[in-house]
Order: structure tokens, then C-alpha cells, then sequence
């Protein structure tokens, strides 16, 4: 039976999926929601490993890296301690309103830090486009388009100049 896995060819992973930077804070931002739902409906246990993995998968890979590009190692500290505290808050026993505003918090300095990056680099897996400078020549002369021979009113054939 082993012989059967030994044949078969390996699986090709799935390409990652590439979101502009405010798609990515945006998922930050719904995955908060959902950690203070969980606590909300006393399911706390799941509302901490959602709360580590929506830092873990979302925040790090992506906006964290950013961050620290825009702003420096100094700022993704402080944003990285943030994410901390809202761990050490779920360990012990906020109150709802408390929760909810740790977070509200933390939502709306991921937002901030999304519409940064979105201002500053390509999307996240997307090669940034070389500027465009509109005074430079041309890479390739330009030459005028001609439109394909055919007799006008007058009888005179040929095509035409074009605007280019």
C-alpha cells in the first residue's frame, strides 16, 4: 500500500493570495471583531487563539513587515507590545466594555497603519512599478499610425494620418 503514496506526484502548494494593504488591515480589524464576540458569548478559550492567530497570520507576516519599512523597528515595538497587552488583558477577566475599547483601540491604529502603507508601497506580492517620469523620451520612436487603405469620397486611395 505504501507504494501507492511513493508514486504519486507531490501536490503543488495553492498560490498565496494577494490583498492590497487595507484588504489586509481590514481582516486585522474583522478578526478583532470576531476575538470580542467570543468573549462576549464567554467562549474565552477560542476568543485568546483567535486573538494570537490574527496577530500571527495577519498582522506579522504582512502589516508588521510594513511597518517597520514606513516607521522603523521603534514603531512595529510599540505596535507589537499593543498586540501584547490585548493578549495579557485576555488572560485575565475585562470586562466587556473594557475589552471592547482595548481593541477599538488597536482597530483603528491597524486602519491607520493599512492607509499608510497603501500611500506608501505596491500591494503586498506585487512588484513595484518603476516611476514614470513624463519628460522623458520616449523608449522607441514614435511613428504615426496609418489607417488602412480605402477610397474616400473623392476617389483618392490610401490611408491617413493618424493622431498618435
Amino acid at each position: 500500500m505504501w507504494w501507492m503514496f511513493a508514486c504519486t506526484p507531490p501536490v503543488e502548494p495553492a498560490p498565496t493570495e494577494v490583498l492590497s494593504w487595507k484588504e489586509e488591515s481590514a481582516l486585522v480589524v474583522a478578526g478583532l471583531d470576531e476575538v470580542r464576540s467570543l468573549w462576549t458569548a464567554d467562549q474565552r478559550e477560542a476568543a485568546r487563539v483567535l486573538a494570537e492567530r490574527v496577530y500571527t497570520e495577519r498582522w506579522e507576516p504582512q502589516l508588521e513587515v510594513a511597518v517597520r519599512k514606513m516607521e522603523g523597528p521603534e514603531r512595529a515595538l510599540v505596535l507589537e507590545y499593543r498586540f501584547g497587552t490585548l493578549m495579557f488583558v485576555l488572560k485575565g477577566n475585562p470586562t466587556p466594555a473594557a475589552l471592547a475599547q482595548h481593541i477599538a483601540e488597536l482597530q483603528q491604529i491597524v486602519r491607520e497603519e493599512g492607509d499608510k502603507a497603501a500611500r506608501a508601497f505596491p500591494p503586498p506580492g506585487v512588484a513595484a512599478a518603476a516611476p514614470v517620469d513624463p519628460d522623458a523620451p520616449p523608449s522607441r520612436p514614435v511613428e504615426p499610425k496609418l489607417l488602412p487603405a480605402w477610397e474616400d469620397a473623392e476617389g483618392e486611395a490610401g490611408g491617413r494620418e493618424t493622431e498618435p
